[in-house]
């Protein structure tokens, strides 16, 4: 998240916030979100960032304004949905997943509030979200007993998950982390891979992103939008040429991205090591 040189990113001193009880990784995710938004989407002026407290004082809204291309009246509600990316001059420079914005609606409802725009086009725009003080998981999440579920704490044999489609590729990656202590298990597909995810809690899963059915973009959108897998570490594995800006929002999501082409054992070992370390 750069910003060019003539684009200014501010961040106002917050006053009368206070601390909060909340996932402070699902938070940093959302206001990352909209500010490499907002730097996509601004050639110049500035990306302002601040917090204000409800009046009710039961929450705390956070504010990503910029001077950017805005997006339509008609246009404002659509940006929230998987996979949209609206018509404007700059998608030729800054294609993207379309999936920022969803994953930040998703994470600001987990957390109890949502999300919101204000925008005008050719003025600029503020996406706002809106955050409870005092979230508590267990008030408001069901338990896996209530929903039925199998649920374990994580454990360091836990493993690693490899989510592709290709055979051959599985047995590959599978053969350069012999060096590994951890069990490696497989699935096909993105379906498979997120229900393995939720049930075995891995270590560290690896995705592939050209899958059919459910993409890698869709599947990983999902592994971090929901509570049991939001805070498992994610290693892309892909033959895919990304754009800037589709790396630009996977790396939000995940710890790396390494190509398939070439890729190499140290590589994939040092990768992998890297984000459980952060984890």
């Amino acid at each position: 998240m750069i910003a060019n040189k003539a684009v200014d990113l501010i961040f106002e001193a917050p006053d009368g916030i206070p601390s909060l009880s909340t996932d402070e990784g699902k938070v940093a995710q959302i206001l990352r979100n909209f500010i490499s938004n907002a730097l996509k989407f601004t050639e110049r002026g500035e990306v302002r960032v601040r917090a204000a407290l409800a009046a009710e004082g039961d929450a705390v809204t956070f504010y990503v304004a910029d001077t950017g291309i805005g997006v339509a009246a008609a246009e404002q509600s659509r940006i929230f949905e998987e996979f949209t990316q609206v018509e404007n001059p700059l998608q030729r420079h800054t294609k993207g997943t379309g999936l920022g914005l969803p994953l930040s609606r998703r994470l600001a409802r987990l957390l109890g509030g949502d999300v919101a725009v204000e925008s005008e086009v050719g003025v600029g725009s503020t996406f706002s979200a809106t955050i409870l003080v005092n979230y508590s998981t267990a008030e408001r999440e069901p338990t896996a007993s209530a929903r039925g579920e199998r649920l374990e704490s994580p454990r360091s044999e836990s493993g690693l998950l490899l989510i592709d489609d290709d055979e051959s590729a599985r047995y590959l990656i599978k053969k350069m982390l012999g060096r590994l202590p951890w069990p490696v298990d497989e699935a096909a597909n993105g379906e498979e891979g997120i229900r393995k995810a939720r049930e075995a809690h891995p270590n560290l899963i690896l995705l592939d992103l050209k899958m059919p059915g459910l993409s890698g973009f869709e599947t990983l959108s999902r592994l971090k939008s929901d509570p049991l897998t939001s805070e498992t570490p994610v290693v892309i594995v892909t033959s895919q040429t990304l754009a800037a800006g589709e790396r630009e929002d996977l790396m939000v999501m995940a710890q790396a991205i390494l190509s398939k082409e070439g890729l190499s054992k140290e590589a994939l070992l040092a990768a992998i090591m890297q984000a459980v370390a952060k984890a």
